[in-house]
């Protein structure tokens, strides 16, 4: 993928140099879904200059940054059963995922009600479907019944440490569901494929592990998604 010259968000030039990102990554995105995420990121933009949403501005690193990085472990990300994005900010990667994937349900959450109304509005303007924002941290969500063990996918990209992700995340967790933790650039590496296991008060929780690694197009940056299975639990006491 060359160096592009300067363009802006939701252009054409922009939307052929998303298409032309996610080919790399080998993933279809559409032109309609180039645009959808065109429009998501001008209104980043727009909301970014009274509210703190996003410290990337720059348009190529936008569409790298922000887009291409939030579709390119789409494979690994189960396609069935309601997703939770848990501290999605300026709506990352709930929001992509969601113009990838117009069918399967979703849920994003922030503690921030200012980043949640910006979710909100989005979600409104691309009139996307089956998904919801709210106000909340994942430590409140699972104490409503509705919601807790209701996820066969949790997602994040805002919390790089497995076990905070996994600790907020089990209370919402369905039967057999699966973690899907953005690692970053740190996370490269730092943890193989095998098992992972944490305490949460006096239980054991184990896990399979699956890393997945990928380059940012363009930059050749280091990324990895660790995708957590969940496989049992053993009292600290036996």
């Amino acid at each position: 993928m060359k160096a592009v010259a300067a363009m802006e968000i939701g252009s054409e030039k922009w939307m052929d140099f998303v298409l032309e990102g996610a080919a790399q990554l080998g993933l279809r995105v559409s032109p309609v879904q180039a645009a959808q995420f065109g429009r998501h990121g001008q209104l980043l933009m727009e909301w970014n200059r009274n509210i703190n949403l996003t410290a990337i501005t720059d348009p190529t690193q936008v569409a790298i940054k922000h887009y291409l990085d939030a579709i390119a472990p789409l494979s690994h990300i189960p396609s069935e059963g309601r997703l939770l994005d848990i501290g999605t900010g300026g709506g990352f990667p709930g929001i992509p995922l969601k113009i990838m994937r117009p069918a399967q349900a979703m849920t994003l959450i922030d503690s921030v009600r200012k980043k949640i109304n910006f979710v909100k509005s989005v979600i409104r303007q691309l009139r996307l479907d089956q998904i919801e924002a709210l106000h909340t941290r994942a430590e409140e969500l699972w104490l409503q019944s509705v919601h807790a063990h209701n996820y066969e996918v949790i997602v994040s990209r805002a919390l790089a440490d497995l076990n905070v992700v996994v600790h907020m995340a089990m209370p919402l967790l369905a039967d057999n569901g699966c973690i899907v933790a953005f690692q970053g650039p740190r996370g490269t590496g730092r943890y193989p494929d095998g098992r992972f296991s944490t305490m949460i008060k006096d239980r054991l929780y184990r896990f399979q592990l699956l890393t997945f690694t990928y380059k940012l197009p363009l930059l050749g940056d280091d990324r990895s998604v660790s995708i957590l299975k969940f496989v049992e639990s053993l009292s600290s006491r036996a």
